[in-house]
């Protein structure tokens, strides 16, 4: 029995396969040095909620010593070569695989986001309804300001502002289901039997 042959690899493909991974390992050593230094990503600046780790300035004592490590690590996080070009790419990518930049963000059917805090999705789909406690107040309140405003000659009319799910249902992801009977809805027919406000 005749046993299959070893393949031999060519060595022309294996030094082109190392001439390429060393210039790509020294591309990604070198490339953020001279970006941080010549500052040529063109990207444009990040708008980000913290303010920036500053370059540490040199320590003239041991404690200053001891936590120039840390401060240095901080600084390059904060100022490598290339960050904003990297950091905008990774959203990009995160977005196209439906992962959110936000945990009060849900990713809805193409191109749309959606703000899912303030329990919005909950309400939407009628799982937060109001009580009869909360009807009776919104009523009381809504009376109070209508009538306060008609003893001086005006005329109250409460606007409701609409969400995005409320006008873009179908832009929602299919785990959200069908919409439910929401809070709006509970209160805009209890405001029809208990109050005489306008209500557009």
């Amino acid at each position: 029995m005749k046993m299959d042959a070893v393949p031999v690899s060519n060595p022309t493909v294996t030094r082109v396969y190392r001439a390429v991974l060393a210039t790509l390992f020294l591309l990604g050593v070198f490339l953020p040095l001279l970006d941080w230094r010549f500052a040529l990503d063109r990207t444009p600046e990040l708008t980000e909620n913290r303010t920036l780790a500053a370059a540490p300035s040199w320590p003239t004592d041991i404690t200053g010593l001891k936590a120039l490590p840390n401060a240095l690590e901080s600084y390059w996080n904060d100022a490598f070569g290339f960050r904003r070009m990297l950091l905008r790419w990774n959203a990009i990518a995160q977005f196209e695989l439906g992962i959110s930049p936000s945990s009060l963000v849900v990713i809805g059917k193409h191109p749309w986001l959606f703000y899912t805090g303030n329990d919005s999705m909950e309400q939407h789909r009628g799982l937060r309804p109001f009580s009869d406690g909360d009807l009776a107040n919104w009523a009381e309140k809504l009376e109070q300001r209508r009538a306060w405003l008609a003893a001086r000659g005006s005329h109250f009319l409460f606007v409701v502002a609409p969400d995005k799910q409320t006008i873009y249902p179908d832009a929602l992801p299919d785990r959200y289901g069908p919409p439910g009977r929401t809070p709006l809805d509970q209160l805009m027919d209890y405001l029809s039997v208990h109050s005489k406000v306008d209500v557009l």
